[in-house]
């Protein structure tokens, strides 16, 4: 049947591409780190060839898989070895629907490498996990950049496909000489592990202050708002209790080594998706477009789940996005009319639902009063999400910085390379760096 795969080659050559431009732009490139999505993955042989084309984690293998895994290793005993919320795109659900489809792949592999860590090959020559990475598979010890070696072996997972996870700021070593010649490099730029996975390299570029008086030291949650959002707030060490795990919540590792306690929500994705649809109805908006008309929608009254699980899937011709976004509606008795606006407010809208719900776990969960919100990433320039999110939640949001994954990775880079000397001084340049803008919660949204 269809699958839904990476085309690694053509992510290859863009990585090529962005690097040449950089070159030719800045003369020479001191060092290189890649940070990109979690749980995806390449199989590759001794000789660093990939077995397969990579599976997309929105491809339907896993289907059915984590409840196959749950008869081995029971859910609740799962979160508690783990922390790590039981989404069935995980890397563990991935890897044993891979072991059920072909028995052999995984004894044929030499390495596993997630998709950063892959292109870091690439480029260096060196194999690497890196830990941030390592802790959206499902398969570390919880709170902890180490492989479940037990837990490894009761799902016939090879231990010998992974290696001790790298710390962020790793340099792996200098790019070969072949490709820094291709590129016309003089001198190979070093290869330095960033956060690898996304989130954590844009939790890594939280500014150390909020802009609010009275609230400049207190406690705050993020978003990491893009195609996923990711809200949730940094702890010392995981909380692996019963709330916890039935708040869906993750435990996953910071470039610091502190934990980001997570909440994944569908994100922007929904609104892609119907950008999408519309465009191809012959409706093409910019996303500033279908803002300004969402804004002049009327307010709905009651909220989108964005988490059902009809959301996950690419829209398809007779069930696009905006169908399901109706759908979703029409059977809960409060139809809304096929307008490109209204409906991606009802998404915004539910966004935001969703957010002042994991806020409200998050608290739960760790006894912390989180008095407001920063919302990283290129979500962040969407005013009328921020507002919603502002209500809803009944916090002050802090809106920024947009590349927000970008100045965490420059930032791990250069303690990695020794040019910012500590955290307080990765925080100065941070907030020398970023322009921040403020919502605050409306008294009539709340009322």
């Amino acid at each position: 049947g269809t699958t839904l795969r990476w085309d690694l080659e053509s992510l290859w050559a863009g990585i090529i591409a962005g690097i040449a431009a950089a070159a030719a732009r800045a003369g020479s490139i001191q060092s290189i780190g890649i940070d990109c999505w979690g749980v995806d993955y390449v199989l590759v042989d001794q000789a660093g060839t990939p077995l397969e084309a990579p599976y997309h984690h929105r491809d339907g293998r896993t289907a059915g898989i984590p409840e196959e895994v749950y008869r081995i290793i029971p859910e609740a005993e799962l979160f508690a070895r783990t922390g790590t919320a039981p989404l069935a795109f995980n890397t563990i659900f991935q890897l044993v629907a891979a072991r059920k489809a072909d028995p052999q792949l995984l004894a044929r592999a030499h390495r596993l490498l997630t998709m950063p860590d892959y292109l870091h090959y690439r480029l260096c020559g060196r194999m690497a996990n890196e830990w941030t990475n390592a802790g959206t598979t499902g398969l570390t010890v919880a709170g902890k950049p180490e492989w479940d070696a037990q837990l490894l072996a009761r799902l016939g997972i090879p231990a010998q496909l992974l290696s001790p996870p790298v710390r962020p700021g790793t340099r792996l070593g200098a790019m070969t000489g072949a490709l820094a010649a291709r590129l016309g490099l003089s001198e190979p730029p070093m290869i330095t592990v960033p956060a690898c996975h996304d989130t954590a390299s844009a939790v890594a570029s939280l500014p150390a202050r909020l802009p609010f008086a009275g609230l400049e030291d207190a406690a705050r949650a993020f978003i990491s708002s893009g195609t996923w959002s990711l809200m949730g707030t940094l702890v010392p060490a995981a909380i692996t209790g019963e709330d916890s795990r039935l708040s869906r919540l993750s435990n996953e590792i910071a470039a610091d080594g502190r934990i980001r306690l997570l909440k994944n929500i569908m994100g922007l994705w929904v609104v892609q998706e119907c950008r999408r649809a519309f465009a191809l109805a012959g409706r093409d908006h910019t996303y500033e477009r279908l803002t300004a008309l969402a804004v002049a929608a009327a307010p709905g009254t009651l909220a989108l789940d964005v988490d059902d699980a009809r959301f996950f899937p690419p829209g398809i011709p007779g069930d696009t996005m905006p169908d399901r976004v109706r759908a979703w509606f029409a059977e809960r008795s409060a139809p809304i009319a096929d307008d490109d606006g209204l409906i991606v407010r009802r998404v915004l809208e539910g966004l935001a639902a969703g957010y002042a719900r994991s806020c409200a776990a998050l608290e739960r969960v760790t006894g912390t009063p989180l008095a407001a919100i920063q919302v990283l990433g290129g979500g962040c320039q969407n005013a009328l999400l921020c507002q919603l999110t502002a209500d809803a939640c009944a916090r002050p949001v802090a809106a920024g910085p947009v590349e927000a994954a970008v100045l965490g990775n420059l930032v791990v880079q250069a303690r990695g390379m020794g040019w910012i000397a500590d955290d307080r001084a990765a925080s100065d340049v941070i907030s020398r760096s970023i322009a921040v803008s403020t919502y605050l919660p409306r008294a009539t949204a709340r009322a």
